[in-house]
């Protein structure tokens, strides 16, 4: 089962920070390489920018960070040949949605999408739109993902409980959703949104109800300890 560790917190500050990241250019060769590599597979894979942790600490249920900026090619390579630099953490907001009954709603990527056939809450890389008077707004980085896979419009209103979920050089922001409506319906409403999407990132809604519901050759390790977190005996 999942080995990384997760820790509930009550606030989170992360800032923009200036430093420029060496890796992106120190291997610029092999980073265009693979990307011409991988979206030959993938033609909709999009070369904008993206945020990573470069610093971070917490201390007393409060997350202090910085992030730099890089793109989105120079960070899929380092992502796929093994983090090569320890210096920076795969930093992203995801939504625990849970609905009316308490089960948990993920999403299975599609194929248009970098992680496709993996299931995770719905989530996506911080970018610099993200940024409001240099403070990264996670918290709409949440809503935004929420309705670009799902169509769900919700408010931070609808934001409950934050996680903090540790694996390695991944960190993952999550808050908890608990939506008013049952499993079904919600599943309705994500199918009828996706129909009317000419490329949709969702292949398919996966319904988690209790830990036996963990697919761990299709989960990543943070997906997984939160589905153990929040359905524990």
């Amino acid at each position: 089962m999942s080995t990384s560790n997760i820790v509930a917190i009550r606030e989170a500050e992360v800032r923009l920070s200036s430093r420029t990241w060496n890796f992106s250019q120190d291997y610029a060769v092999a980073i265009d390489g693979y990307w011409h590599l991988r979206t030959s597979q993938q033609p909709s894979l999009f070369n904008g920018d993206i945020l990573l942790l470069d610093d971070w600490s917490l201390s007393e249920g409060r997350l202090l960070g910085t992030c730099l900026t890089t793109d989105y090619k120079s960070f899929l390579y380092w992502r796929e040949h093994d983090a090569l630099d320890r210096s920076v953490t795969n930093f992203f907001a995801a939504a625990a949605l849970h609905s009316r009954e308490g089960w948990l709603i993920l999403a299975q990527m599609g194929t248009n999408h970098s992680s496709s056939g993996l299931i995770f809450p719905p989530c996506g890389t911080l970018h610099s739109e993200d940024v409001k008077d240099g403070r990264v707004d996670l918290d709409a980085n949440i809503l935004r993902e929420v309705e670009e896979e799902t169509g769900l419009a919700l408010s931070k209103t609808d934001l409950k409980q934050r996680f903090l979920i540790l694996d390695g050089t991944q960190l993952a922001y999550m808050r908890l959703i608990e939506l008013p409506w049952s499993a079904a319906e919600i599943i309705r409403s994500i199918a009828s949104y996706l129909a009317t999407e000419t490329e949709p990132e969702i292949s398919r809604i996966f319904v988690v109800k209790g830990r036996e519901d963990i697919i761990e050759s299709v989960m990543p390790k943070f997906t997984v300890a939160y589905i153990e977190h929040a359905f524990r005996p």
